[in-house]
């Protein structure tokens, strides 16, 4: 794992819950109350592209919000409603498939060549994290960041964010 500083990063293995407008794996939506929300908090997104996702959702610890992400909607935007629901997180944790400089989010590919068009979105995910500011997005998504691009991926994604973020470069 590295840090948008380039910096090498511990890895977590926390993951994964489901919310609007995301659906289980039976492909039914999923509502939730305002009530579930706990403060301070991590969330696990997990794009359902991944080969092993259900694996993932049972090897979660029990505490954690985890949502699996609708392949057919855009995944950025289901990203931001989800923390538009949620406040005080310190850990935002997305695995997805992808390469070096992009990441697959639903129907979205997320990469440098289109990182600005979210930028609105983006800067509003900084408003879900922790006031503290040690919230940090930690990116699973196969090589993200194994070429140059990606670290450049990862710099713009942490600058429009606000956060620090950590992607894996294997």
């Amino acid at each position: 794992m590295v840090s948008a500083n380039g910096q090498g990063a511990a890895c977590s293995t926390d993951i994964l819950e489901r919310s609007l407008p995301v659906k289980d794996l039976h492909g039914n939506a999923l509502y939730f109350p305002s009530s579930i929300l706990e403060s301070p908090q991590k969330l696990v997104i997990v794009d359902s592209s991944i080969e092993n996702h259900r694996t993932w959702m049972k090897q979660t610890e029990i505490k954690t919000k985890k949502f699996l992400l609708n392949p057919d909607s855009d995944g950025v935007e289901q990203i931001t409603q989800i923390l538009d629901r949620h406040s005080e997180i310190f850990g935002l944790h997305i695995i997805s498939s992808g390469t070096s400089n992009h990441l697959c989010l639903g129907s979205t590919k997320l990469g440098l060549h289109n990182l600005d068009r979210y930028a609105w979105d983006l800067q509003d995910w900084c408003s879900s994290f922790s006031a503290t500011g040690s919230g940090k997005i930690v990116l699973y998504g196969c090589t993200v960041v194994a070429e140059s691009h990606g670290f450049e991926f990862v710099h713009r994604f942490s600058q429009l964010t606000g956060v620090d973020v950590i992607a894996s470069s294997t």
